[in-house]
Formats: C-alpha cells, structure tokens, sequence
C-alpha cells in the first residue's frame, strides 16, 4: 500500500495549498501546473499499470481476440461496440495492450480533469478523493469510459446545450450499457423542497423492500442482445449471491447527505453548480436505497455515475469554511479520509491491487489474476 500512500501524499500538498485559502475560491497559484501533475501521476499510474486490477484475464483476452482483419468478428463476450472499436484502433496504431491501456487512461483522466474543473473550484482536493474512492474499479474498464463521458456530457446539460448532451450519452452507450442512468440529469436542474427530497428517499426505501425492483430493471433486456445477456446475468446473481454491503459505505453516504441537505441553500446561492450535484448525489442515494434489498449488484454498476459526484460534492464544504485554520483542519481530516478511503476502495480485492505492479514496478512479482 506503500505506493498508494506515496501518491496521496503527492497529491495532498497542493490540495492543502487550494483548500487553504478559501477567500481566492480554490485559485492558487501555478494551480494548472498541479493539475497536469495530477493528471499525468494518475494517466501512467493507471496506464502503465501490468496485472493489477480487476477483470484483467477477461479484458486481455478481448484485447488479444479482436482481428484487424475481421473486425468485429468475434462478438461471444457481447463488449459493447464502443469499446471493441477502441481496441481495434489501438492496435491499427501499435498493437500491444500496454499502449491500449494508456490510450484508455489518457482518455479517463482528459474526461475527469475538464468536468471537475468546472463543477467545482476545488478540483485539486476533489482529484485525490476520486483517485482514492475510485482505484478499486480500475480493471472496469468500459464502465469507466462511460462514466467519463458522462461527466462531460452533464456539462452541455448544465449549458443547455441538448444535442451535445445527447450525443455523449448515445457515444458512453456505446462503452456500457448502464450510461443510459445519465438520461435522469435532466430533471436535477430544478431546486427541490425539503419535503420532496425527505418523501423521495423515504418511497425509494419502501419499494427497496419489496420485489418491484426486481421487475423494473428485467424490463431493460428488452433493449438488445447485450443488455438482454447482461440482465439475465444480474438477475441470476441476485438469486444466487448474497451481497455484503457495507455499513461504513451507509453510514458516509447519509453522513455526506445530511451535511449537505442542511448546507444546500447556503452554498447553492454562491455556486449554482452545486446544486445540479446535490441533487445527482441525491438520486444515488435514492438509486442505492431502491436495489440494496434486491439487487445490489446494481449498486456497483449503476451507482458509479453519481459516485463520482461525490468528490465534487465533498470539496464544497470548503466553500462554507471562511476561517483559513478550519480549512487547515478539514484539509489534513480529508488526509486521513483518504488513506483509510484508499484501502476500503480495495477491500473486495486487495490481492489484485496490493503492491502496485506495472511495466516498470515491481516487474518481477507474480500475481494471480482472475
């Protein structure tokens, strides 16, 4: 976990410098210097990684089975087109996995460094909470795409800008199916009352517990044979698996909530964008309340699409924060948040994460991969 924790530390320092000084709103000096840092550590971290992740056997073997010759051709793990095109490309140019990964990892981080930047003015602090929250779905490849190219896509739906919103969420359909979630955003530019929030998360828990999940998400095999393949996969899971969701996990999504629930107004009036955050996080927490019960394989899949507004969300609470010691304070707990966040974002498999090993790290050790 040694390098990891190095990583955090490289990323905290100028996060510190950002969340300290609250009255310039995040701007700091050399601030686009830190970014590309940042954003280069995460690009070869994740990029040049080798054995480490998760579905690292399933994805080489796509890599490997796709023919420049018949592209295409071979379609029995049902990959999205988006993402087998991507492969296909990747190797027109150099035909290696490794530069695949990179071209992968440059696209993820370009997607994520431009949607935080304009949804918050601490893109520094919210950069290190989504490397930490996000490092345990690395080997999720296409869905990470998808997500990236949704964060754009909400964007030109902030701005208005239709055509282009709707484009991105067709092109991220095309890396995984579960990007048609995105669809929802267009209701959260509104500003909800208190009492729809409170009654919308109480009805979501109530039907959480009863079989109408269930029911609802068998409707979306209906779309192609992808979404029909992966439905049935789901829907066998729930019936065979008993996932374990984690208490700490339910505990800081109502924590996260709750501060914000009571902050909303205050922060909303200084930076409209947060509410548009809020209230995606909102729907997340709706999303998990209605398939914890019945099928929290959806958790893991669905969710990520407003996870990943959590960072965003989190790094507003210094736009509250007037006193620059307070700020000090939250930046070193958020420290702390972060290596503990860290090794929970890999606690399902720690052995494929733990040491790191890449094309220049730890080449020598040998890792089981599954």
């Amino acid at each position: 976990m040694y390098f990891y924790y190095l990583t955090i530390l490289l990323f905290f320092f100028p996060a510190l410098l950002e969340t300290s000084s609250p009255k310039l709103e995040g701007k700091i000096p050399y601030k686009k210097f830190f970014l590309s840092l940042i954003i280069l550590v995460c690009i070869f971290q994740m990029g040049l990684r080798w054995e480490t992740g998760t579905d690292w056997d399933a994805y080489l073997l796509h890599f490997n089975s796709q023919s420049l010759i018949y592209p295409f051709d071979n379609t029995e793990d049902y990959f999205e087109k988006g993402y087998t095109f991507l492969v296909l490309i990747s190797k027109l140019i150099v035909p290696k996995y490794w530069f695949f990964l990179l071209i992968h990892s440059i696209i993820l981080f370009l997607l994520i460094r431009k949607s935080y930047v304009y949804f918050t003015p601490y893109s520094l602090i919210s950069l290190l909470l989504f490397y930490v929250s996000f490092l345990g779905v690395w080997g999720s490849s296409r869905q990470l795409l998808a997500m990236g190219l949704g964060l754009l896509s909400l964007i030109y739906l902030y701005e208005k800008k239709w055509l282009m919103y709707l484009f991105l969420v067709f092109v991220a359909f095309q890396f995984h199916t579960t990007s048609l979630l995105l669809l929802i955003f267009v209701f959260f530019k509104r500003t909800f009352s208190n009492m729809t929030i409170i009654i919308a998360i109480a009805v979501c828990a109530i039907i959480g517990f009863s079989p109408l999940p269930l029911k609802i998400f068998s409707l979306f095999g209906g779309f192609n044979d992808v979404t029909a393949s992966k439905t049935s996969a789901y829907l066998k899971q729930a019936e065979e698996v008993n996932f374990d969701i984690s208490l700490i996990g339910f505990v800081k999504r109502l924590g996260i909530f709750a501060i914000f629930f009571f902050y909303r107004k205050t922060i909303s009036e200084k930076y409209p964008k947060f509410n548009f955050i809020f209230n995606g996080y909102l729907f997340g927490l709706c999303f998990y309340f209605l398939f914890v019960q019945t099928l929290a394989i959806m958790i893991s899949r669905g969710s990520l699409y407003f996870n990943v507004l959590e960072p965003i969300l989190l790094s507003y609470i210094f736009c509250i924060v007037k006193d620059k010691r307070i700020s000090f304070l939250l930046a070193i707990l958020f420290f702390i948040y972060s290596i503990l966040m860290v090794k929970q974002s890999i606690t399902t498999y720690p052995d494929l994460f733990d040491p790191y090993k890449g094309l220049f790290i730890n080449t020598d050790y040998h890792r089981n991969m599954y």
